[in-house]
């Protein structure tokens, strides 16, 4: 069983009371949702070629350089940018993505 399921259970039943999410909360989950698609497809298009031939302290500075620019533009965009237009451009971007996706046009 997933160790999240297992302690979102473990919490459940100790009785802990759930809340809501807070307003900035849901600014950085649908921030989240916009931007998955376009750091996979980023990270997938511009590091291609480096991680083909890349050691491990080279690919681990790439992968923390890239975590630490997508929290920082993460956290701009929380800042700034409202819950419902994140959410609506979020089904946009899915919706495209998953097209690309699905018509084998995602990286060409």
């Amino acid at each position: 069983m997933p160790p999240w399921l297992l302690i979102w259970i473990a919490r459940w039943v100790s009785g802990e009371r759930f809340r809501k999410a807070m307003p900035m909360e849901l600014r950085w989950y649908s921030g989240a949702f916009v931007f998955i698609p376009l750091w996979i497809a980023f990270g997938v298009y511009f590091g291609h070629s480096f991680l083909d031939r890349a050691g491990a302290v080279g690919i681990w500075f790439y992968w923390m350089g890239y975590i630490l620019v997508a929290g920082i533009f993460l956290a701009v965009w929380a800042k700034l940018v409202p819950c419902v237009v994140s959410c609506i451009l979020g089904g946009v971007v899915w919706a495209v993505s998953l097209w690309f996706a699905f018509t084998h046009k995602l990286f060409l």
